[in-house]
């Protein structure tokens, strides 16, 4: 991977490669600042028990199921009411007309010689069953509405802002976390994560080795909205000159608090993060 820079290491409060003190530069979803509360209801900047004067929270949740099925909805009647309107109408077609023809009447007749017999009703079981077809057909239009929703709710999906955070464990020990960065593509994790990380570390190389974990959810940013929250795990082969001089310490920086900066806390700390416990929980299973 690389060896590490040699020389001082800069002061702590220096920026690199972006400013991020400038929060207008960061997407927030469909507002350029964040709330000041979280989707809870407490102060973004609240800090966790133990946690001193260092600022990590907030610790966003996950969107559950009940909201991903509102906003799934939402976002179809807003983007595709006509298609629904097309759809509610021919259903409502069908089952009326369906129910109203008399070639589709109970053959009550073969039951009871002296029932009224329909013109056009069946004269036997098997022209009954025959003439179900039309109950296939409304069936497989309703199979195919389901489909359908599946691909809108894929679509709405697609259309949320994406954010990643980045992990860097050795000895199942967090030295570099970085949450709530804004990200472009999925595929760009990797590639993203590795640059991030080095400006925490001062630019300085982190080496890692090939097994590196990866996942995916939807999560409520600090004003309700949801995103796509992608998370990667490294795992550090070494520390480089940085990291060895400051141990006992983790680098991180969380954008969706209200400090941005990277900040150094105790390493205590960011292990009594939830998000460390489900990455070392996960490591071990």
């Amino acid at each position: 991977m690389g060896g590490s820079d040699e020389g001082e290491a800069p002061p702590e409060e220096q920026s690199y490669g972006m400013d991020y003190e400038d929060s207008s530069k960061w997407s927030y979803g469909p507002t350029s600042k964040p709330s000041a509360l979280q989707f809870d209801g407490t102060e973004c900047g609240s800090r966790r028990a133990g946690a001193g004067p260092h600022d990590i929270e907030p610790d966003l949740r996950p969107l559950n199921w009940q909201g991903r099925w509102w906003r799934t909805w939402e976002y179809l009647f807003r983007n595709h009411w006509i298609e629904i309107a097309f759809f509610i109408i021919v259903m409502a077609a069908l089952i009326i007309k369906t129910h109203a023809w008399e070639e589709l009447s109970f053959p009550w007749q073969l039951l009871n010689a002296t029932a009224a017999l329909p013109v056009a009703a069946p004269t036997s079981w098997a022209d009954y069953i025959g003439r179900w077809q039309t109950y296939l057909a409304v069936g497989t239009l309703l199979v195919a509405g389901f489909v359908w929703y599946g691909e809108i709710r894929d679509e709405w999906v697609n259309t949320r802002p994406k954010r990643m955070s980045v992990f860097f464990f050795m000895d199942d020990k967090p030295h570099v976390i970085i949450r709530y960065v804004w990200l472009a593509d999925a595929g760009d994790m990797r590639a993203w994560g590795q640059q991030v990380a080095r400006q925490a570390v001062h630019g300085q190389q982190l080496d890692f080795s090939p097994d590196i974990e990866a996942r995916e959810r939807l999560e409520k940013w600090t004003n309700g909205d949801p995103f796509m929250h992608y998370a990667v795990c490294f795992k550090l082969t070494g520390l480089n000159d940085y990291l060895r001089k400051n141990q006992g310490i983790c680098r991180y920086q969380n954008l969706a608090g209200d400090i941005k900066d990277v900040q150094s806390i105790p390493l205590e700390n960011a292990v009594a993060l939830r998000v460390v416990s489900e990455w070392q929980m996960a490591s071990k299973s």
